[in-house]
């Protein structure tokens, strides 16, 4: 049985609450006992947009002592509930076929059957199954809200240090070569200093 949610739910409460519908109303393959966490997937979680893993599936001795015998990771790098609810939905499909299965037949034909499309390792949804998804985030309880936007490094990990010309010289430079001693610039005379970026990874939460 199902325990009753509450006024308000957190965000994993949310999701074991969409997951309950999503098996009801979409996937009744998908098992009634899963461990769901909003969590940055164990890899590749906060690189670039096109490439960044926004869920994971994961079973067997990963999973042990947790409720059920599998744990859905969803990322809180998602940004919308409709794309929250196809992500679990993608996963959920893991979870009814198999993780060893991957992405391959058994995976690719249930997936068809619930409305996404191909590729199968991205599954973007069909507009029948978009409509649904949306229906449902209106059903369900508002989103507890928060997302995270990470910011990727710099793809050559060098610093950027400026001086006090106006407007300033830029130096990109390792931190260690930094760390070896001042580097002067010969117009202003003054040292280049480490410029930090305003932001990095952001959060935007409502506990």
């Amino acid at each position: 049985m199902t325990a009753p949610i509450l006024p308000g739910p957190n965000r994993e409460a949310w999701l074991r609450l969409a997951y309950a519908r999503l098996r009801r109303d979409l996937l009744p393959d998908a098992p009634e006992a899963v461990t769901i966490a909003w969590s940055l997937p164990s890899r590749g979680g906060t690189g670039r947009s096109r490439r960044r893993i926004t869920g994971q599936c994961w079973a067997g001795e990963a999973v042990r002592n947790l409720e059920g015998e599998l744990l859905i990771l969803i990322s809180p790098t998602i940004d919308t509930t409709v794309q929250i609810l196809s992500t679990e939905l993608h996963e959920m499909i893991h979870c009814a076929v198999g993780v060893e299965h991957g992405h391959r037949r058994p995976f690719s034909l249930l997936a068809a059957d619930v409305g996404f499309r191909r590729p199968w390792t991205q599954t973007p949804m069909g507009p029948r199954l978009h409509a649904r998804l949306d229906a449902l985030a209106q059903d369900l309880p508002a989103w507890p809200g928060g997302f995270l936007l990470p910011t990727p490094l710099a793809g050559n990990r060098h610093l950027k240090a400026v001086c006090r010309c106006e407007p300033p010289r830029i130096l990109r430079v390792s931190r260690r070569c930094l760390g070896e001693g001042a580097i002067f610039c010969s117009v202003c005379s003054r040292g280049f200093e480490l410029s930090i970026p305003k932001g990095g990874a952001r959060t935007h939460d409502h506990i």
